[in-house]
């Protein structure tokens, strides 16, 4: 995980030239025998620059979305930049660059939803 942290850091950054946001996830967490305990996965945590950590399982999809929500909505968050007067060119560049997210779910399924455990 380190190596593939580093590497990552040394290959991409943002726009403004912070590291892309990560979320560390630690999957399989459904199984009773695990490879790696939560302790040695908050050493991993706190060795690098993580947003956070969360145990997930892609099997039975315990947290993977919530995970995922998450993580993109502290990049919308991050790329927010205060209103600046603008020309109407860098304008209309903007609006084409803009994606909107909307959440599709219907109500009665945000009830069953669970929270993720961001560091």
């Amino acid at each position: 995980v380190k190596k593939w942290k580093a590497d990552l850091d040394c290959k991409v950054d943002l726009k403004n030239g912070e590291k892309l946001p990560v979320l560390l996830l630690a999957n399989k967490c459904d199984l009773i025998d695990r490879a790696i305990t939560s302790s040695e996965i908050e050493d991993l945590f706190s060795s690098g620059e993580y947003l956070g950590w969360c145990e997930v399982s892609a099997r039975q999809n315990v947290m993977v979305e919530d995970a995922v929500r998450y993580l993109v909505d502290t990049m919308i968050k991050n790329s927010e930049i205060p209103e600046e007067p603008a020309t109407t060119e860098v304008q209309e560049k903007e609006e084409e660059d803009i994606v909107k997210l909307e959440d599709e779910k219907p109500p009665e399924q945000e009830k069953t939803r669970r929270k993720c455990c961001m560091g």
